[in-house]
């Protein structure tokens, strides 16, 4: 991902859903969350490099939780937040929770378990987060989603 782009949270989020930057489809990048499952589906990528790109989209998402929602989240008024968010950002992180339980649903039998569960609960720190933005009182996402997966027992690789 370019240096600009990573100021950019809808290019950062457009880049991991593997989602082209502008109107040209060359200008997909080979490289982000999509593009980590689908080599993991063909056992050419790694957890860890999953985790490192949950880690970049949660960072990004914070920044879109204090966008939309004030500084702290939990103590700006109702009036004072942002009642849209944009479509575009809505669709990337919406074609990355969509791949990762693709993934996981048509998993055959020869994909390692391990691998799976972890693409799952990939799917599941995102999808928590983007619902922790939308409530719109949650002040530290990576911290909930912490806590939120120790109260769930579920092991998650978000810091």
């Amino acid at each position: 991902m370019a240096l600009e782009d990573a100021c950019d949270p809808k290019a950062v989020l457009f880049a991991h859903a593997g989602l082209p930057l502008s109107d040209k489809p060359e200008s997909v990048p080979l490289s982000g969350f999509t593009y980590t499952v689908w080599l993991l589906e063909k056992n050419q990528s790694t957890t860890q490099q999953l985790w490192a790109d949950v880690r970049e989209i949660l960072m990004c998402l914070s920044l879109l939780n204090t966008e939309m929602n004030g500084s702290p989240p939990s103590g700006t008024s109702f009036q004072n937040k942002q009642l849209q968010l944009d479509r575009n950002v809505v669709y990337a992180i919406n074609a990355m929770l969509h791949y990762a339980r693709t993934v996981t649903l048509n998993a055959s039998s020869e994909y390692l378990t391990s691998v799976i569960e972890e693409i799952a609960k990939a799917g599941w720190v995102l999808s928590y987060a983007f619902d922790a933005i939308l409530a719109g009182d949650c002040d530290d996402l990576i911290e909930s989603v912490q806590i939120e997966a120790w109260a769930l027992d579920i092991h998650v690789d978000v810091k």
